[in-house]
């Protein structure tokens, strides 16, 4: 007899496995720990400058998704939006470029930012 089993599969026996010969006490200890480190802020940021925990990072990407499905919906789907949109983002390029004042300012905080980048230790 040939048995095969997926690794996700195996992951959740070999879980149940472990958690099956915990004590009563040392399994609720080791939830509670998990859900800590779950909601806990880390101490040092990321590269990215983020100090949110895993679970407030995994809620703003969800947020960020469903945020990105409604206004493509919406843009396929309603003409006029799409419309204001095309006009405002049209109008937002016009001042920036047009503006020789702001068109620096932009410039300068893009160099900023690209030089900041690569001053980083990423690796």
């Amino acid at each position: 007899m040939d048995l095969q089993l997926k690794d996700d599969q195996l992951d959740k026996i070999i879980a149940k496995a472990i958690l099956d010969t915990l004590s009563d006490k040392t399994r609720e200890e080791l939830v509670i720990n998990a859900v800590k480190d779950l909601i806990q802020t880390p101490k040092d940021t990321t590269m990215h400058g983020d100090k949110k925990s895993v679970l407030q990072r995994a809620f703003a990407q969800a947020v960020s998704r469903v945020a990105e499905e409604i206004i493509r919906k919406q843009l396929e789907e309603d003409s006029m939006f799409k419309f204001k949109v095309k006009q405002l983002l049209t109008d937002i390029s016009e001042e920036l470029f047009d503006n020789k004042e702001k068109r620096q300012t932009i410039i300068e905080k893009m160099v900023n930012t690209i030089i900041k980048g690569l001053d980083q230790d990423r690796y």
